[in-house]
């Protein structure tokens, strides 16, 4: 009893792909072949739609995770801003000092 499928892809007019599944098999001592030709287009696009979205997941995923750290370093940044402020004031009163004693 031998079995095989094939997907075989309609025509430009009709571009739906097919799933064909042929079977053989013996009744009452004679052989015979079974053949089913079944429309997979939407099975297809199902399963086609759904790893474009496990791909997008993914890409956000990582996506996210590159820019995680970048925020984090800029929201430090953004609180050390005003204590930056101050020492370059303490600066500008230290470094005159600086040069009248060097």
């Amino acid at each position: 009893m031998g079995r095989s499928t094939r997907c075989v892809r309609g025509t430009r007019l009709s571009p739906s792909r097919f799933l064909l599944r042929r079977s053989s098999f013996r009744q009452g001592g004679f052989p015979h072949q079974l053949v089913v030709l079944s429309d997979a287009s939407r099975a297809l696009h199902e399963e086609e739609h759904d790893a474009w979205k496990r791909l997008v997941r993914v890409l956000s995923h990582e996506i996210n995770n590159s820019l995680a750290p970048i925020s984090s370093v800029a929201g430090s940044l953004e609180q050390l801003l005003p204590c930056m402020h101050v020492l370059g004031k303490l600066e500008q009163i230290i470094d005159p000092q600086r040069k009248a004693h060097a």
